[in-house]
Order: C-alpha cells, then sequence, then structure tokens
C-alpha cells in the first residue's frame, strides 16, 4: 500500500474518496 492510500485511509472524508479510487486502482494496478 502506497504512503498516500494509506493516509487517506486514515482520514474520515477521504475514505470515500478512497473507496471510488480504489476501485479504479485495483483495475488499473492489480495487488
Amino acid at each position: 500500500m502506497r504512503p498516500t492510500l494509506y493516509l487517506a485511509s486514515r482520514s474520515p472524508r477521504r475514505r470515500e474518496l478512497l473507496g471510488q479510487a480504489g476501485l479504479k486502482f485495483e483495475i488499473y494496478v492489480p495487488k
């Protein structure tokens, strides 16, 4: 997990954005 995503996951507000971006992130960059 990248530091930026880690910090965003700790923020309640950005957690929603992380959810939407997370779906696209997993598509472009498979785990």
